[in-house]
């Protein structure tokens, strides 16, 4: 007899079509391939949240670039941003953008995936932004050396 408890899920999972979404958080990871990717997790105004990874390697920075500047940031700020330090994926915590959210059939099993996102414009459910968020988004400072953490 098939239990329904088995097939319970507690997640909010954001359902197909076009949301207005806030970044909620951001982490480092790592894929299978040893590569180093991060992670940004995105949340519309119904508290459904998707995750939206994205690849560190060279030849694949042009997705996070475009993912960057649906969040409203420009070609010259990003001259900043460095991908590898996590306080500059940072900034974009609270930053909003529109996704397109689609199931997509992977090794058997469907999952919602973000396939497109593009800038909201004032008028879009976004307000004018802040003089703070008008500020330059990036921080500058260098990261301790590896040898500073106490272990």
């Amino acid at each position: 007899m098939p239990i329904l408890s088995e097939h319970w899920s507690e997640g909010n999972f954001m359902t197909p079509g076009a949301h207005h979404v806030k970044v909620k958080s951001v982490k480092f990871i790592s894929y299978n391939s040893g590569n180093r990717g991060i992670e940004y997790t995105v949340r519309n105004a119904h508290a459904q949240e998707l995750r939206i990874a994205f690849v560190l390697v060279e030849k694949a920075l042009w997705k996070l670039a475009t993912f960057v500047s649906a969040l409203g940031r420009t070609k010259a700020e990003c001259a900043a941003f460095d991908t590898e330090r996590i306080g500059c994926h940072e900034q974009l915590i609270g930053q909003r953008c529109a996704i397109e959210v689609e199931k997509v059939a992977r090794n058997g099993k469907e999952y919602s995936e973000a396939t497109s996102w593009w800038k909201l414009e004032v008028g879009e459910g976004v307000p004018e932004p802040t003089a703070q968020e008008e500020q330059s988004p990036f921080p500058t400072e260098e990261p301790p050396a590896e040898d500073d953490i106490p272990f």
